[in-house]
């Protein structure tokens, strides 16, 4: 958890190292939390949310480090394990697994828990998540080929990060809306 305020800063390759040489680590973690894939009466509900919780900071990692694949089994079993958890954890872990199916080509997985994401997102008020999962609800719009709910998605992120007044965000709401708006044909 405390590494995801250095990624996207100078300190990001180190701590990226850091998390790979750990890696080994947290699988053994995710292992014990989550030996079991459906909740069981005599497991103690602390460690699938604490497989929630790892998953849900990791996912990040295994996006930029490329572990796609294993990110995708690990948020899958984390999700499983807590399936009545309405949380802003469940939310960013809904959101790792919509990012990863994503990349991997996976578009309705994608977007179907890139919904369920901003449903409970919404739920919850969270608006800085709302805006980062409306940005990749864009992206998700534009591999399904839908130009117009794309453009909908990434005005909708710029409005919300514009209102967090998030430099970074506005940045790459306005780069997404921009791509978007070429792809539409409108140049201006």
């Amino acid at each position: 958890e405390q590494a995801l305020s250095y990624l996207n800063t100078d300190q990001q390759d180190a701590t990226l190292s850091l998390l790979e040489l750990r890696h080994e680590q947290y699988r053994s973690v995710l292992k014990y939390c989550l030996k079991q894939t459906t909740p069981q009466p005599d497991q103690p509900i602390a460690l699938p949310m604490l497989g929630l919780r790892l998953t849900a900071s990791l996912w990040h990692f295994w996006y930029t480090r490329c572990h796609l694949s294993e990110g995708r089994q690990w948020l899958q079993q984390a999700l499983t394990a807590t399936p009545d958890t309405a949380s802003p954890t469940r939310v960013q872990a809904l959101l790792g697994a919509g990012v990863l199916a994503h990349e991997q080509g996976d578009y309705s997985e994608a977007h179907a828990l890139l919904q369920e994401s901003m449903h409970l997102a919404e739920q919850l008020d969270d608006q800085r998540s709302i805006g980062q999962i409306a940005y990749h609800l864009g992206r998700s719009a534009l591999s399904m080929h839908d130009i117009a709910s794309g453009i909908r998605y990434h005005e909708t992120c710029l409005a919300i990060q514009r209102s967090l007044a998030d430099q970074e965000g506005i940045a790459r709401a306005l780069n997404g809306l921009g791509n978007m708006l070429l792809i539409a044909g409108e140049l201006e």
